[in-house]
């Protein structure tokens, strides 16, 4: 009778024991959030709490009817990385079937793949699989093989606390997946944030897209990146960053050709997961590692101006979150170039506005002075025989005219170089528009300095426009027969005076010219608006005093403090 009651107990105190071990693993596997150290645990965890000899763990790819080993232990360790069909092997079986197994004759069993027997020197006695899924979800098997202790063979209690442990593991399993997906999406946001902070401030594209191509390779670690943009009917390679940069480096694709011809064709987003199964595929010699391909377009609001790709050496190795990624940095990458590109654009425009308004000039200007010095210099040795007073009254007029025409070239130059301007002692540049409106008007033009002081820049600047405008005006509309430009420093010097006046500068540009009604629509024409909206820029003060006939004065006040 004790004998007889003795068995019952001893199989109580087993399942105990095994109910609180697998309780144990449980909460080790729910404390874990590293994947890979979780499927290890899970196998580890197995067959210790089995009493096997060695378990495999099976992740599986239903689209493409294979499973692969991706944590093992024991004798089974030599199959990390094995890939067999799910239709040829015992794991599979149970994938396909979402059934558990037991299989005490696993050399008899039709359902167990021979790469599993051969890979190791003794064969497989016993086995036991279960499947792990979890919400519906198939992620795979788990299988744990030879029971320990002789020739025992795994039991129906057996199979069953490894279902109950196995759904456990894939429990574990997704809320792993699940929280390495998110850190790698925090670390995708992040690195988009990086790459948008790094592009904006590119100042060309060859460094722009250079530099993103960097970034993504080294954040992500993707076997190869590469940026190509479209060039007449051709995709050009401009980055490549990677295992590959030397063979992919200066390809050129022809639109609607190889991957990067498609997706800049047709504008869509290509995803391989094995590039051996697609005709697309741009392969180049030498390029055999490349496995899984990722290609999105660079889209502009109106067109494609280009493709942003990934390689790996692994099958699969892009997803929906990769497509996102890379989705969101082609079009800040896109965004940039174009920036770049209206800014180049722009500058060019302006340099060549530029440069045909120093041409204008040059022939109104420099031009017409030479042309005239020219008809005197031939004019002079005849004039000098017949009068010698007159020669010499030709000679001081030659003179005048070669003073201008050297002074227009200076103006010029500097235009030429913006920074020159500012360079350049305010009151030698107006000696020089002196001169320069001199030698076009045939007028004397006086240039008065008093005093001396230092200015900002930008005041600097815009009182030699303004008096550049003035004396423009004189030139072209006022028929003077003498001009003064007066700039007053003295104001910012100390004098007798008992208050003097707050620190300032004054410039004055006075005519004799015919002067003219304030109220005329031509005014605009003078360009007083400009002249106007350069001292406001500065905080100066600009008034303008004219009459018919009785010529005009251009009176500009800056203080010191005022807003610039």
């Amino acid at each position: 009778m004790v004998v007889e009651n003795a068995r019952p107990q001893s199989e109580l105190l087993k399942k105990v024991a095994q109910l609180a071990a697998l309780q144990e693993t449980t909460q080790a596997m729910v404390g874990t959030l590293d994947l890979n150290a979780l499927l290890t645990l899970i196998v580890q965890q197995a067959t210790a709490l089995l009493q096997a000899e060695g378990g495999v763990l099976n992740m599986a790819d239903l689209d493409a009817g294979e499973d692969e080993v991706v944590a093992s232990i024991g004798s089974t360790e030599k199959f990390i990385g094995v890939c067999c069909p799910l239709d040829e092997s015992l794991s599979g079986w149970v994938t396909l079937h979402n059934q558990p197994v037991i299989s005490n004759r696993v050399e008899e069993d039709p359902r167990v793949a021979h790469i599993y027997t051969n890979m190791i020197q003794a064969k497989l006695k016993n086995a036991l699989a279960a499947p792990l899924s979890v919400k519906g979800k198939m992620l795979g098997s788990l299988v744990i093989v030879d029971k320990l202790g002789g020739d025992q063979n795994f039991t129906r209690d057996d199979l069953n606390l490894l279902v109950s442990f196995a759904s456990q593991a894939a429990a574990a399993i997704e809320n792993a997946r699940l929280f390495q997906a998110e850190q790698r999406r925090a670390e995708q946001f992040r690195v988009i944030g990086e790459v948008i902070q790094q592009i904006s401030s590119a100042v060309d594209v060859d460094h722009l897209v250079q530099q993103m191509a960097s970034l993504i390779q080294q954040s992500f670690s993707y076997d190869h990146v590469g940026i190509g943009l479209i060039e007449g009917d051709e995709v050009v390679s401009k980055a490549e960053v990677g295992a590959y940069a030397d063979i992919y480096r200066d390809t050129r694709i022809k639109l609607g050709q190889g991957i990067w011809g498609m997706v800049a064709t047709q504008g869509q987003a290509s995803i391989l997961p094995d590039v051996k199964k697609d005709d697309h595929f741009h392969s180049v010699t030498g390029i055999s590692g490349i496995r899984s391909h990722l290609c999105v377009p660079l889209k502009t609001k109106d067109e494609v101006i280009g493709v942003l790709s990934a390689a790996s050496d692994r099958l699969k190795a892009f997803d929906e979150g990769d497509l996102v990624v890379f989705q969101s940095l082609a079009l800040q990458a896109a965004v940039a170039i174009e920036n770049i590109r209206y800014h180049e654009h722009a500058q060019e425009t302006a340099i060549l506005e530029e440069r045909n308004r120093l041409a204008r000039e040059l022939h109104d200007a420099v031009t017409q002075t030479i042309f005239s010095a020219s008809l005197l210099a031939e004019a002079l040795p005849e004039v000098w025989k017949k009068d010698p007073q007159e020669g010499l009254n030709l000679i001081q007029e030659l003179r005048d005219l070669s003073r201008g025409a050297l002074a227009e070239m200076r103006t010029l130059l500097l235009e030429l170089r913006p920074a020159a301007l500012a360079e350049t002692r305010l009151e030698d540049l107006l000696r020089q528009l002196g001169e320069a409106a001199s030698g076009q008007a045939g007028i004397p033009v006086r240039v008065a300095i008093e005093g001396q002081g230092d200015i900002p820049a930008e005041v600097h600047i815009a009182l030699y426009r303004i008096a550049q405008e003035a004396l423009n005006n004189v030139v072209k509309h006022a028929r003077a027969s003498q001009v003064s430009v007066r700039l007053c420093y003295s104001c910012m010097e100390e004098d007798d005076l008992e208050q003097p006046p707050e620190p300032g500068i004054l410039l004055i540009v006075h005519d004799d010219g015919c002067g003219f009604s304030q109220d005329q629509t031509f005014l605009d024409h003078l360009g007083l608006g400009i002249m106007q909206e350069r001292a406001d820029s500065i905080g100066a003060s600009l008034t303008v005093e004219s009459q018919p006939g009785e010529g005009t004065q251009v009176t500009v006040l800056w203080e010191e403090g005022a807003n610039v």
